[in-house]
């Protein structure tokens, strides 16, 4: 996950951590693992991450693996 892409997007915002996520209408602990890497967003919280951060879906970087599930991709590694 371009977890860095996340965050840099975010502060170029001047967004809060806290802001973000009640944007994106997810818990402050959720934002924060997307920004870690630590897992990342399903499909409608990417859509909705994106429409907060002014990029589409794509420039995220948290491009779909093992057909839309990123975390069973990284399990079978």
């Amino acid at each position: 996950m371009a977890a860095n892409r996340v965050r840099a997007l975010r502060e170029r915002l001047l967004l809060t951590q806290e802001a973000l996520a009640f944007r994106c209408r997810v818990a402050t602990r959720t934002a924060v693992t997307w920004e870690k890497g630590e897992k990342c967003p399903n499909s409608r919280n990417r859509k909705r991450l994106a429409k907060v951060l002014g990029v589409s879906v794509d420039e995220l970087g948290l491009g779909e693996t093992n057909h839309g599930h990123p975390d069973t991709a990284k399990a079978a590694s």
